[in-house]
């Protein structure tokens, strides 16, 4: 039965600051019947026979990290057109019309690549095709490790991955080598089929070390699979964190704005204000700004707000495409902005199993016709899969400044060009919008997602 739990995400929010934490986790099981040509171990574990180019977990070789090559470098740009586009098209999918939203197509990305060494067939190319990947399988790692290594260069974003094989199962090494050569992944080795409660444990420990403690419950022992045999659990762990280059400042009360919803009501909102140097875009389709971190107009990470026209919200969001979205960002000019703008706080599930599934990517999740024999050969005949993926997620934001993964794509061309003569423009986020967290540097889009009705501690209902 696919009742297992693959993949749990979770943000985390801080006392102050915009706060994303993500890690993702992705759980391989199998549902198969007897184990045919497996001796019983253990406790009932079975151990299979090992075949050449395979190994026992407890014997694995696990490689250290590789530099960032410049074919990888090179090939990184491509990579990110394709997780951009991925990361749209799943916001779009998992979306709904009036709930708030925060997702990390990045992290799932992240994960599912990783996957992807492991998978053969159609299961690889479905996955491939679902996440917009266009780069040709032979240089798609170099060019995930060379984005993911320059993204924490700076020392504001780290990514870590890691992996826990079932003791006894046979897992072949050049999956550990992909994983160990381009994602770093660390691997161990736990009975979780016997002690799924340990595990959790191992992993939330692991996860809470990755994220400065912000993260210490990614997995609960109550979603233990309801199938036979576990193989292994690949996580993922994001973390940014930094201050606004610009801070907001707030009056010594708070100042509560009207906020529109989608159906016509109000409702006072807390807002914080500014007026500095921005990219902006204001016209009467849209208005937006991008809010650089610490570094001025030539910070690394920015966080894009995106904000349509009065009644035209739905549109905007749940059709844009990945080239109309980059056309908005690259319209965004440089000038003093006076932005008032909500604090917010989000929680929310996207549904990715489903936004994958919509996307294309079926048979990895598929109990009989799966394919990850790079990973592992199947148990009683039956193969490895994928039964679901989840997120949970948490965002908050204020005017002090953000502890977030991030990522953006547009450069100031002239920066300090505009002349101080002209009066500011005035930018008033008082409908829902859009928001997007990116590296500057290289355009990937790290977090994606929506705000309908902001909330904060005490926010008035809307009416």
């Amino acid at each position: 039965m696919k009742s297992c739990r693959l993949s749990r995400v979770l943000f985390a929010g801080m006392a102050f600051g915009l706060v994303l934490l993500l890690p993702t986790a992705l759980l391989l099981s199998g549902c198969g019947g007897a184990d045919a040509g497996a001796a019983p171990g253990p406790a009932g574990q079975t151990s299979a026979s090992t075949p050449a180019s395979s190994t026992t977990p407890a014997s694995l070789s696990v490689p250290e990290r590789l530099s960032v090559s410049e074919e990888g470098r090179a090939d990184s740009a491509e990579l990110v057109k394709g997780y951009n586009a991925f990361s749209l098209e799943l916001f779009q999918k998992v979306r709904k019309s009036d709930e708030n939203l925060v997702c990390s197509p990045y992290s799932a990305a992240t994960v599912l690549t990783m996957t992807m060494a492991g998978a053969r067939g159609q299961t690889q190319e479905e996955m491939k095709q679902a996440m917009r990947i266009t780069l040709p399988y032979y240089r798609l790692n170099a060019a995930v490790n060379a984005l993911e290594q320059d993204l924490a260069d700076n020392g504001q974003f780290t990514s870590a991955n890691g992996l826990w094989a079932q003791t006894g199962r046979t897992i072949k090494q050049p999956f550990v080598d992909v994983a160990g050569h381009y994602y770093g992944a660390s691997l161990d080795v736990y009975d979780m089929e016997n002690d799924y409660a340990g595990l959790c444990k191992i992993v939330n420990d692991w996860v809470s070390e990755r994220t400065n403690g912000m993260i210490s419950d990614l997995m609960d022992p109550k979603d233990k699979p309801k199938v036979r045999y576990l193989l292994m659990m690949l996580v993922n762990a994001v973390h940014f964190k930094g201050e606004w280059a610009e801070p907001f400042w707030m009056w010594a009360n708070p100042y509560p704005t009207p906020f529109h919803y989608l159906d016509g009501r109000t409702a006072d909102v807390d807002m914080m204000i500014n007026e500095t140097e921005y990219r902006y875009v204001k016209n009467e389709d849209l208005q937006g700004v991008e809010l650089p971190f610490v570094g001025g107009m030539s910070a690394r990470f920015a966080m894009t707000i995106l904000m349509p026209a009065e009644g035209r919200f739905e549109d905007y969001a749940a059709s844009r495409t990945p080239v109309e979205f980059q056309a908005d960002i690259a319209a965004m000019e440089q000038g003093k902005v006076h932005l008032t703008m909500p604090l917010f706080e989000i929680d929310s599930t996207p549904a990715v199993t489903q936004g994958l599934q919509a996307l294309g990517m079926n048979t990895a999740f598929d109990m009989e016709g799966a394919d990850f024999t790079g990973i592992a050969e199947p148990i009683g005949g039956l193969p490895w899969f994928i039964s679901h993926v989840e997120q949970k997620a948490r965002i908050k934001v204020n005017e002090k400044g953000a502890e977030a993964a991030a990522a953006t794509g547009v450069t100031a061309a002239a920066a300090g060009s505009t002349t101080t003569a002209k009066p500011p423009v005035k930018i008033t986020i008082d409908r829902p919008f859009v928001y997007l967290i990116r590296d500057v540097d290289s355009g990937a889009i790290i977090f994606i997602g929506q705000v309908v009705a902001p909330q904060t501690a005490g926010a008035a209902s809307p009416k």
